[in-house]
């Protein structure tokens, strides 16, 4: 319309050579150019402004070894545990995000493959934005009654 003026939709897109979940696409949306080159050079501005002033952040992906946590009543006192999923955010430039993992209160043995034993929190700015589950990777056996009277003698006798 004679109101809008004139108007174009654009967009470019952004391959991640190493990390195709990262890959984007940036839309730029134009209304009210006076004239056909003030259209293609505001539009070219917020291309690039959204090209580059944003980009996507991998948080965690699924799978991926995040800590090893005590289970005192396991076989392997040391268990690996793994994010349950991926998670990835489109963030602004100098935009800080964290994470903090939250595990159950007793964790104990014995514990399929998967088990979820807390949650990895992921903050923005404060907020909790994301929370991702922790899981067990692999199945934790429960350590019988010699292993673990034996474990409580050493530590208390400092062996």
């Amino acid at each position: 319309t004679d109101k809008a003026g004139l108007c174009l939709v654009s967009t470019i897109p952004f391959k991640d050579l190493e990390d195709s979940n990262k890959d984007r696409r940036v839309i730029a949306v134009l209304m009210g150019a006076q004239s056909h080159d003030d259209r293609i050079s505001k539009s070219q501005e917020l291309l690039e402004y959204g090209y580059y002033n944003y980009f996507i952040e991998k948080i965690v992906k699924a799978e991926e070894l995040i800590d090893e946590i005590l289970i005192s009543n396991a076989i392997e006192v040391y268990v690996p545990v793994i994010a349950g999923e991926d998670y990835y955010k489109l963030v602004k430039n100098g935009t800080t995000l964290r994470t903090v993992i939250e595990y159950q209160e007793k964790i104990r043995a014995p514990l399929e493959k998967g088990a979820v034993v807390g949650k990895m929190n992921v903050y923005l700015n404060n907020e909790i934005i994301k929370e991702i589950p922790v899981l067990v990777s692999e199945k934790v056996e429960k350590a019988g009654f010699f292993t673990i009277l034996f474990r409580y003698l050493a530590n208390l006798l400092g062996i």
